[in-house]
């Protein structure tokens, strides 16, 4: 009866080094995994600064085009109406 429970607790010991060892080991992953997570994120988030900035200039490009562009579209209408008046 003794060795039985001997042999028991063994058992439970082993299983218990088992389950310890694969823990260590989906920890090992799960730290690898969120070490990866951190590296995608941290590249994420620059292309999103690099992505705004290019929209920001842009934006700022168009802005410029518009301020020459609308008055010149005016002028040649004014002028257009002239000539037709004119004749």
């Amino acid at each position: 009866m003794n060795s039985d429970v001997k042999e028991i607790l063994t058992d439970i010991l082993e299983n218990q080094k088992k389950a310890l060892e694969m823990q260590k080991k989906a920890l090992k992953v799960q730290q690898e995994a969120l070490e990866i997570h951190k590296i995608q994120m941290a590249e994420s988030e620059e292309r999103i600064k690099k992505s705004f900035e290019l929209q920001q200039h842009s934006v700022a490009y168009q802005t410029k085009i518009y301020k020459f562009i609308i008055p010149l579209i005016i002028i040649v209408i004014i002028y257009g109406i002239y000539l037709f008046f004119k004749v």
